[in-house]
């Protein structure tokens, strides 16, 4: 149950709030200058804060409770709001309208002023009472609320008290007098004071924009003004959500060395680079497979690509590619959902063409799908038994229509679905649903695929093996090329596009919905350039990669919850070849590549595979 669940009992008794907002909000005064979070740790006094009624609201610290100091949650202050010492006489409201008066009260007022929506309150919160073992109809309260309404409300702990009130939990002995230099001084709470509690209320009336909303805590004595009750408030703050930022901890997989020399078969020298890129996990995460020129198993001296696979601390290498010196050893990598089986886009020997390889990694064999000559298959994906990979193709044996522009190919368990787009147009990297039915496969497309694209723009298209038919995934979107990924049961598809502020953004389309979610903030300087959506958890999280305009073109890895669009920014810094996401239990993995040195183990900057955890 998370902080905002886990308050909103404090709220959800049956009141009258016309009747009982009437009465409280008399007593309010001239709102204070307009802050975002106007002092919110009290370390400042009550700047950007101003009592009401009786005014006994002060900035205090432990050691104005001696023998039961609570300790603040933050800094060195919190807010006492008390009902004492003893009678304060003043006005006297039926705050929780049970047909009883409510005396002694004080009032602590701001205003939050923040320009974003949905939006939350979260504050620290303690009560304190000399009430616990007096008569059931002494059953003192205290509340929030915000833009006039009650969100926040809680009472003595007195089973079968006389307030609506929820109750708050026990108060701890010893009972403690106040010794403060301020108007709490010598309140008495003889039962002690309960632990702090964390809460978090939706504020109402927040509009995505300019926002001005009166707050007001109080506090006050029920059916009597003997015995003294008090409020304690800390860390009041703003945010977006009731959920806590993630943790995240990062490892570096790969540890390379920055170049060799060659010797090629014609007696020259090559200077070549190790680098690694372009991880995929299984989704899970518990396997990570991987490009690298690296010599990481000690068999691979001459530092050609290869494809490995580490999982727990073995790294094993899949592959044994020949000597050559083409610039594009491996073009394509993708793996299945449990991780025995991937596939690969490689030139296996010098001067070949690239083809599509898929690899068995409990027995190590590495079967060829496509043999063509002249022209490349390229980005490939498959399914989780190894049974579909869905590709692009140049050659003319896949390409019902002729031309040489790629086209999507769908292997299927032996024989081959090909492409009827026409020559003209082109499509984008096809992603093929992780289920072992293969049905589905998204990319992204210029080509009229069903008809449904004349005006031939780039558009999302999801294909379905069973019927041939296309299914034009986003109306409204112009897709972005080759950022196109689909979930296990292929019902929801990822994807960027341009938003209706002209900003590329992701997407999730569910296709038993009728509309698109647009993922995460629409920002221009922060444009999304690639999209990963997890096989589990029902699509719900998502990896983003964003490119930093105003940091020279960098860009960040970004975990988005599509629920609460609460993002989570890995610092990934120079992403350099791909990413993927996945997730064990409450555990999120997203492994990358980068050049950076993010951990102090990569100085001279060699693209290296990092992972990262994030939890809640």
């Amino acid at each position: 149950m998370n902080q905002r669940q886990n308050q909103r009992h404090w709220h959800q008794r049956e009141l009258n709030p016309a009747r009982l907002l009437g009465l409280l909000l008399l007593g309010v005064s001239g709102s204070v200058a307009a802050q975002l979070l106007p002092n919110g740790g009290f370390e400042n006094g009550l700047t950007g804060w101003t009592p009401g009624f009786q005014q006994r609201a002060e900035s205090v610290t432990a050691a104005m409770f001696p023998g039961n100091p609570p300790q603040p949650p933050e800094g060195q202050r919190m807010a006492l709001l008390s009902t004492g010492p003893g009678n304060v006489f003043g006005t006297s409201q039926d705050i929780d309208g049970n047909g009883v008066n409510e005396d002694d009260i004080t009032t602590l007022d701001t205003t939050l002023v923040f320009n974003f929506a949905p939006a939350v309150l979260r504050f620290d919160w303690a009560f304190a009472t000399a009430e616990a073992n007096q008569p059931n109809q002494f059953d003192d309260v205290f509340g929030l609320l915000l833009n006039n309404q009650f969100v926040f409300t809680g009472s003595v702990n007195k089973p079968g008290g006389g307030s609506p009130f929820p109750d708050a939990p026990p108060a701890l002995p010893p009972g403690v007098v106040v010794n403060s230099p301020g108007v709490t001084d010598n309140s008495s709470y003889g039962d002690g004071i309960s632990v702090f509690s964390s809460a978090c209320v939706d504020i109402p009336g927040a509009i995505n924009g300019s926002n001005s909303i009166p707050l007001r805590f109080f506090v006050a004595d029920q059916a009597d003004n003997a015995f003294d009750s008090g409020l304690l408030i800390d860390n009041v703050r703003v945010d977006d959500s009731c959920v806590d930022a993630a943790e995240v901890s990062l490892q570096q997989l790969t540890l390379t060395t920055a170049a060799v020399d060659v010797e090629v078969k014609n007696g020259g020298l090559v200077q070549r680079f190790a680098a690694s890129r372009r991880p995929v996990s299984s989704s899970d995460g518990s396997v990570v497979a991987f490009v690298s020129s690296a010599d990481l198993s000690g068999d691979n001296p001459f530092l050609i690509e290869q494809i490995y696979a580490r999982s727990g601390a073995t790294t094993q290498r899949l592959t044994a590619f020949g000597n050559n010196t083409d610039s594009e050893v491996i073009q394509g990598l993708d793996i299945a959902r449990g991780g025995r089986w991937l596939t690969v886009a490689a030139r296996a020997t010098a001067g070949d063409n690239l083809e599509i390889y898929r690899i068995d990694r409990n027995n190590g064999s590495v079967q060829q799908i496509t043999s063509t000559t002249a022209c490349d298959n390229r980005s490939p994906s498959i399914n989780n038994d190894g049974s579909g990979i869905a590709f692009l193709s140049t050659c003319p044996a896949f390409l019902n229509n002729g031309g040489s522009n790629p086209k999507v190919v769908i292997w299927n368990n032996g024989s081959f679905i090909n492409s009827n787009g026409a020559s003209s147009c082109r499509d984008f990297a096809p992603a093929i649903n992780g289920n072992n039915n293969r049905r589905y496969t998204a990319f992204a497309s210029n080509c009229n695929h069903g008809g449904q694209n004349p005006a031939a723009t780039m558009r999302v298209f999801r294909f379905d093996r069973n019927n041939g038919n296309f299914a034009l995934v986003d109306t409204q979107a112009v897709a972005a090329s080759d950022v196109v990924d689909i979930n296990s049961n292929g019902v929801l598809i990822a994807y960027v596009g341009s938003d209706g502020s002209g900003n590329l953004t992701a997407f999730r389309r569910d296709m038993g919905q009728a509309q698109p979610l647009a993922v995460g903030s629409s920002d221009a300087l922060l444009p999304v350039i690639g999209v990963r959506i997890i096989d589990e958890n029902d699509g719900n999280d998502m990896a983003l990669e964003r490119l930093d305009i105003l940091a020279g073109g960098s860009s960040t890895l970004w975990h988005v919850d599509v629920v609460t669009q609460i993002g989570t920014a890995l610092g990934a810094g120079s992403l350099d070849g791909g990413f993927s996401i996945a997730r064990d239990g409450n555990v999120r993995w997203m492994h990358f590549a980068s050049n950076d040195d993010l951990l102090s183990q990569n100085p001279d900057q060699n693209p290296e595979i990092y992972s990262a955890r994030i939890e809640p």
